[in-house]
């Protein structure tokens, strides 16, 4: 039987046909306030590999938006480099895509039309958008409110369009920040299990952040334990629990517990 918990020692773990969908070589961000410097992150480096579901996880404060900021391309480091395949990241491209906390939908727009929003900017005939969107409002149980406005449906509805809005765009990383944290609890164990089902059909490289153990030991491939002052990784833990995981069980409970004693 494979061990609960295993810590990944090396930043690389590559094989020689795989490269990773993307890399961090010590980032650093330092940011000044009134002429002193604060670090906000430092030393960090890792490599996530293609189909990767990978959960970054640590205290309030120690930078874990700061570093998605990063690999964004909406912030950009004080030392360090990020590539994406091979590519140096630099600034915000379509390789990346983010879902945020806040769903951020367009309140005139119906579900369908935010969603294939996005696509208006892609080379592509409106009968192969149209059928792009229909696809992935399929998988994400929202056909028939295709033609709803955001304020019909519900909070959990509303990150469903969220999450459809980039996937229908097949980032090549999807980037994800606490997209489960305003929620209830019902609602986020629902979300949980829907993107498990949708990374497992279209299998996105996935970077998620969060505060919650439980979900992120519920989705993650690995996680990634960050502390703070300055913000760094402290541990990478691969998850071997066999999917689909059981929040109720004796397993889950234990490597909870086995990982918060590293906090």
């Amino acid at each position: 039987m494979k061990p609960l918990l295993k810590t990944i020692r090396s930043v690389s773990v590559r094989t020689e046909s795989q490269l990773p969908a993307l890399s961090a070589r010590r980032l650093s961000a330092v940011f000044h306030n009134e002429g002193r410097p604060n670090i906000v992150l430092a030393d960090i480096s890792f490599d996530i590999f293609p189909g990767q579901l990978i959960c970054l996880i640590g205290p309030s404060g120690c930078g874990k938006t700061t570093l998605l900021s990063m690999i964004a391309g909406f912030l950009k480091p004080t030392g360090g480099e990020i590539h994406v395949n091979g590519r140096p990241v630099s600034r915000p491209g379509p390789d990346r895509c983010v879902v945020f906390q806040q769903d951020a939908l367009f309140p005139w727009l119906t579900v369908e039309e935010n969603i294939a929003f996005g696509l208006k900017r892609r080379s592509r005939n409106r009968k192969e958008s149209r059928q792009a969107v229909t696809r992935i409002l399929d998988l994400v149980g929202l056909l028939p409110f295709r033609n709803y406005l955001p304020d019909a449906i519900s909070g959990g509805m509303k990150q469903r369009v969220a999450l459809a809005r980039v996937l229908v765009l097949r980032p090549e990383i999807l980037l994800m920040d606490e997209p489960f944290g305003a929620l209830d609890a019902q609602s986020r164990e629902d979300m949980q299990d829907l993107l498990l089902e949708l990374w497992g059909k279209l299998k996105p490289t996935i970077f998620f952040v969060t505060h919650d153990l439980s979900e992120a030991i519920v989705l993650a491939d690995r996680i990634m334990l960050m502390d703070k002052a300055p913000g760094r990784i402290v541990s990478d833990i691969a998850v071997n629990l066999p999917r689909p995981r059981k929040r109720e069980s004796d397993q889950f409970h234990l490597l909870y517990k086995t990982i918060r004693q590293r906090f």
